[in-house]
């Protein structure tokens, strides 16, 4: 097992985490790095969506401007490879602390 795997597994053992951030749903499976936080698949599609629509805007618009920090990055809990940056992003906030 890799050691982002086991940081991950940790950090979902925290009852705050065993929930989706957003909604309440178990077992989150998915987690938005830009606000620490972990989340439902439902939950992600919304984070995802708003990170594709303002893409969308951005290319076909032709603006010249940057993504904006209202911008969620998603990754996968189990599928996906994680820097050092997003897991200590997620082990310095968490879904108790931004709920705050």
């Amino acid at each position: 097992m890799t050691d982002q795997v086991q940081v991950l597994k940790q950090l979902l053992q925290i009852p705050a985490n065993k929930r989706c951030a957003d909604c309440g749903e178990r077992c989150p499976r998915f987690a938005s790095v830009t606000f620490g936080v972990f989340l439902c698949n439902r939950c992600f599609g919304v984070h995802r969506v708003g990170f594709l629509v303002r893409m969308f805007h951005i290319f076909f618009n032709n603006l010249n401007q940057g993504l904006g920090t209202h911008i969620s990055r998603t990754r996968s809990v189990h599928l996906d490879k994680w820097s050092d940056e997003q897991l200590q992003a997620m082990k310095s906030i968490g879904n108790e602390k931004a709920a705050r």
